[in-house]
């Protein structure tokens, strides 16, 4: 993310730990890493649905897209 973002380390940290208290992603610890994903089962009916939504919303755009193709062999999210 931070490569991807072009963005400080402690930036991107701050955004998913603000997106965590918010209910958006899971986290777990190994050691100093913190590994994030979306939330799931467990999450908030509110943030499941904001999950989706987004996800709906950005399936197609363009920038996005290129993104997953440049992150794919990471097993990372791919476009449709």
């Amino acid at each position: 993310i931070i490569d991807l973002l072009g963005l400080a380390p402690s930036t991107v940290s701050k955004h998913l730990s603000i997106l965590y208290q918010a209910g958006l992603l899971e986290s777990r610890k190994d050691g100093r890493w913190v590994y994030y994903r979306l939330a799931r089962n467990d999450a908030t009916p509110e943030a499941l649905s904001a999950i989706s939504w987004v996800t709906e919303c950005l399936r197609h755009d363009r920038i996005i897209c290129e993104d997953n193709r440049r992150i794919k062999e990471n097993g990372s999210l791919v476009c449709e």
